[in-house]
């Protein structure tokens, strides 16, 4: 079974969320995706850190190791987890930062960027989708429809998907 990197735990708009450090130098934080978690970078973090980097990363709020909150009002939209970022931001001590994003991280790190561009040193998207595009309507009627399958399934077939 693969150990997970998002380690330690912070307090951050009032909800649970996994992260961790690695490496010292030059600041990058990572936003990974869906459905996947911080464990989608386990190949990229020893890279970073053996190229000078201080890898920061988390699982998004409801992901990963993260608290998936009960409550309803909690926003876990990519527009609510930008909140998740300014506060890790401010935890590590970051004013300025490298981010790498991935899937809908790169909707968050869009949003980011755009209304805190000052913060940003460089931004890196890989396979993004925009902040206000996802999810589209034709990819919300299939996601509603999935959930009920998706709860039924067992969950040894959802973990197959970060196997080595």
């Amino acid at each position: 079974m693969l150990q997970p990197i998002a380690t330690e735990n912070a307090l951050i708009s009032g909800s649970r969320v996994a992260y961790g450090i690695y490496g010292k130098g030059k600041p990058v934080v990572l936003l990974h995706g869906t459905p996947s978690s911080s464990l989608i970078w386990r190949n990229i973090v020893p890279k970073l850190v053996d190229a000078g980097y201080k890898v920061h990363l988390f699982d998004l709020l409801g992901f990963g190791l993260s608290e998936r909150p009960w409550n309803l009002a909690v926003d876990t939209s990519m527009t609510g987890q930008v909140s998740i970022l300014e506060g890790f931001l401010e935890l590590w001590g970051l004013e300025k930062t490298h981010i790498f994003a991935h899937d809908i991280g790169g909707g968050i790190a869009q949003r980011f960027s755009i209304f805190s561009p000052e913060r940003v040193l460089f931004l890196t998207l890989i396979d993004v989708v925009s902040f206000g595009s996802y999810p589209s309507k034709q990819t919300k009627k299939q996601m509603q429809k999935g959930l009920e399958t998706l709860i039924k399934t067992d969950k040894n077939e959802h973990r197959a998907h970060f196997r080595e």
